[in-house]
């Protein structure tokens, strides 16, 4: 027993805590890859609420689409933008609509290519009317948000 508690005191050899050091570093790179991505079922995606500050769309949570988000919601593959996750029920979003599942594929006339897509196209807005494409229950239609009322 004192034995093996001499060898746990004596310091590993600088090869050994570079190896280890690279392996945790590789696992949590993996990690937050996987969680941004949504690859990973105990993990689900980040969602990133759109600015309620200066940028319109206040109250709405989005992600990536990804295979997950897709099978959940029932997303065909052929569209893209980025997926509702949230809608807060007082918000100017919610009152045209706009739910959980619905994919935003157009801000403003601006094809909507991912979550970070529409953070960045509802910043600064120059009003606070935004027109929006969404693709829900099979089909992509036009709603206008109004958050005028809302403006603080």
């Amino acid at each position: 027993m004192n034995k093996l508690l001499y060898q746990l005191r004596r310091p590993l050899p600088a090869v050994y805590l570079v190896a280890a050091l690279a392996l945790a570093t590789s696992a949590i790179a993996s990690f937050v890859k996987q969680v941004s991505a949504g690859a990973n079922e105990d993990h689900p995606a980040v969602t990133a609420p759109l600015d309620e500050t200066a940028a319109t769309l206040s109250g709405v949570a989005v992600t990536d689409l990804n295979q997950q988000t897709r099978q959940q919601f029932n997303v065909p593959r052929d569209i893209k933008g980025a997926v509702i996750m949230d809608v807060q029920p007082d918000s100017a979003a919610a009152d045209v609509g706009l739910k959980a599942g619905n994919v935003i594929e157009e801000i403003n006339r601006d094809p909507v290519k991912n979550a970070e897509d529409a953070i960045r196209l509802t910043e600064n807005a120059k009003d606070r009317h935004t027109l929006l494409r969404v693709w829900s229950d099979g089909g992509s239609h036009y709603l206008v948000v109004d958050e005028s009322q809302n403006a603080g």
